[in-house]
């Protein structure tokens, strides 16, 4: 499942390679902003996809149950038995209520069984169910966040360098290994920009207007690296 290496990747990165400091939104802060986006840059579109691949799905009991049995079958208990035991396994699980939603999901149900199945030398008591979807719970909130803040300080340094160095700030979108990440970020600049008269709006407007004349010209946009 997705949702599952996206959780397990942003759990181990989080651990490898923590998310940069914030900077303000100040013409002081560029050469910071450079440094850090040039380090983390790369991971962008990792973090991006990773936060909309983590959406939360509700999990009913009509989805639980087979998810369930599959782990009990893996388990060898008979056949006969499944059905039994069900019941309570499913019982165990949190579920949300008006004021605060339950946290697991397909993956984490799955992540915990799994878990349950590498670890138990006997059939689990729904307990154990529930103490190992906690782990997994907590493992995909610390991915989400992982991502949703890595994201958000990437955005944050290429604000900066956009609006207050702006013969800096499409550097490394030159290399075609950025296109991709170049079109993400301008379009979530966008959403993000409430004023488009404002000096940032102004300068994302700038910047897209180089861009689209860089592409029907086919010529290399100019940077720090390539102006006499």
């Amino acid at each position: 499942m997705r949702q599952i290496n996206a959780i397990n990747v942003g759990w181990e990165m989080d651990r490898r390679f923590p998310v940069p400091p914030k900077v303000k939104h100040d013409p002081e802060q560029v050469p910071q902003a450079i440094q850090h986006r040039e380090n983390a840059l790369p991971y962008f579109l990792l973090a991006d996809q990773g936060k909309q691949i983590l959406t939360y799905d509700e999990v009913t009991p009509d989805i639980a149950a087979p998810i369930v049995a599959a782990m009990l079958r893996a388990l060898h208990v008979k056949a006969d038995d499944v059905g039994d035991l069900l019941g309570g396994f499913v019982a165990s699980l949190p579920v949300p209520n008006p004021y605060r939603p339950a946290e697991v999901t397909s993956a984490t149900l799955v992540m915990a069984c799994l878990k349950l199945i590498a670890s138990s030398k006997f059939v689990p008591k729904p307990v154990e169910l529930l103490e190992a979807c906690r782990e997994t719970i907590v493992m995909r909130r610390v991915a989400w966040n992982y991502f949703d803040d890595l994201a958000e300080r990437i955005l944050e340094y290429d604000a900066v360098l956009l609006e207050f160095c702006p013969i800096e700030w499409p550097r490394p979108y030159v290399q075609q290994e950025y296109q991709t990440t170049l079109t993400r970020i301008l379009e979530l600049h966008e959403i993000s920009t409430d004023d488009p008269e404002s000096s940032f709006g102004r300068a994302l407007s700038r910047a897209e207007g180089v861009l689209r004349q860089a592409c029907r010209s086919q010529k290399p946009i100019a940077t720090a690296n390539n102006v006499s």
